[in-house]
């Protein structure tokens, strides 16, 4: 499926993960990352992804990576775009993704500090 093509698929993902809309959806969103950008050196290849899901209350959405899962808030969304927001005492992550499925995912930690960054696409399973 193209990102054009996704578009649909998308817009059903936010809708299930908007707050007070869908609640009975139950939609995962994939999510890869090819690019990954450490601090200020020059941006590498990467392959690294993570999956999307409906957290226990309207306005929270699950991301689960290889390592761990993480709770977190969805908001400045509308129907085909998505910010998700978490934060520890430590560490803080940020996943947006736009209407075109263009995905971006920041981890900012304390110890540094240091922020990495990763540039991929977003997709409804």
């Amino acid at each position: 499926m193209t990102f054009s093509a996704a578009r649909p698929a998308l817009a059903a993902a936010s809708l299930a993960l908007t707050p007070g809309l869908a609640a009975a959806q139950v939609v995962e969103v994939e999510c890869v990352f090819t690019v990954e950008c450490y601090e200020a050196e020059a941006c590498d290849e990467a392959n690294f992804s993570l999956r999307v899901g409906k957290g226990d209350s309207p306005a929270e959405a699950v991301v689960r990576t290889p390592a761990e899962s993480f709770a977190g808030k969805v908001q400045g969304h509308d129907s085909t775009s998505l910010v998700w927001t978490t934060q520890t005492a430590t560490t803080a992550q940020i996943l947006s993704w736009g209407a075109d499925g263009s995905a971006r995912y920041t981890l900012h930690l304390t110890d540094g500090p240091v922020v990495v960054s990763y540039h991929g696409h977003c997709e409804a399973k």
